[in-house]
C-alpha cells in the first residue's frame, strides 16, 4: 500500500514502485470506481508501458564506441601510479571528514 497526497489542482500522482510494478507509462488510463467509501484504480490495459528489454552482455559490448584516439601506453608504472594516486586523494578526503566533524 501506497499513501498518496492530491495536489491543489486536485492531481493524483502514483509511486514510482507502484507504476513500475503495473507497467504504466506517462499518460496512462485507469479507470477509477468506488467500493464500500474506497477507490479502486483500474489500469485500462492499452496504456500499460512496453516491457523493458534487455541487453546480452554481446550486444551491450557492441555498442560501446571504440576509441579513436592517440595510442595509450599503459605500463604497470602508470597503473601504480594512479591507483597511488586515488589512494591518496580518497585517503585525504576522509581525513578532511574527519577533523571537519569534530567538535
Amino acid at each position: 500500500m501506497a499513501r498518496v497526497r492530491l495536489s491543489e489542482s486536485g492531481d493524483l500522482h502514483v509511486p514510482l514502485e507502484l507504476r513500475e510494478r503495473l507497467g504504466l507509462a506517462p499518460g496512462a488510463e485507469m479507470d477509477l470506481t468506488t467500493s464500500d467509501g474506497r477507490m479502486i484504480a483500474v489500469p485500462v490495459e492499452h496504456t500499460r508501458a512496453p516491457e523493458k528489454k534487455t541487453l546480452s552482455m554481446v550486444e551491450f559490448l557492441e555498442r560501446i564506441p571504440l576509441y579513436e584516439g592517440p595510442p595509450i601506453d599503459l605500463t604497470e608504472a602508470l597503473i601504480e601510479e594512479a591507483l597511488l594516486a586515488e589512494a591518496k586523494r580518497r585517503f585525504e578526503n576522509v581525513n578532511r571528514q574527519w577533523h571537519d566533524d569534530r567538535p
